[in-house]
């Protein structure tokens, strides 16, 4: 039975969201300490733990760049929307995890809250 071009297309989405995915999985670097300080919630901190892939990916679906992704570096943006997208990817690699990935922007919020 041959593949349609819907499929084609739905097929190369789905192994890009694995991709993603699998990029959040290999990341090793989510141990914050507790309490977390206020270094540790800067946006440059912050930039450091999301995966350039995921990073990457979010840039190209914002419209925020249109240049090729590089392998291992994140693409140029303005601060703006680095800030942006930074946040967007604490939120879903919270959400992946089901909340067992505690990131600085979720421990800034609930600290934010007891207060």
């Amino acid at each position: 039975m041959p593949i349609d071009k819907t499929d084609i297309k739905n097929i190369k989405l789905y192994h890009t969201g694995l991709a993603a995915k699998k990029s959040i999985a290999d990341q090793s670097d989510w141990n914050i300490n507790w309490p977390p300080t206020s270094e540790v919630i800067s946006e440059e901190e912050c930039a450091k733990l999301v995966p350039v892939e995921l990073f990457n990916l979010l840039a190209l679906v914002t419209n925020a760049t249109e240049e090729v992704p590089p392998s291992d570096t994140f693409v140029e943006v303005t601060d703006e929307a680095r800030a942006k997208l930074v946040s967007i990817c604490m939120d879903i690699i919270y959400l992946s995890s089901n909340g067992r990935i505690q990131t600085p922007k979720s421990l800034a919020l609930v600290l934010h809250c007891d207060t």
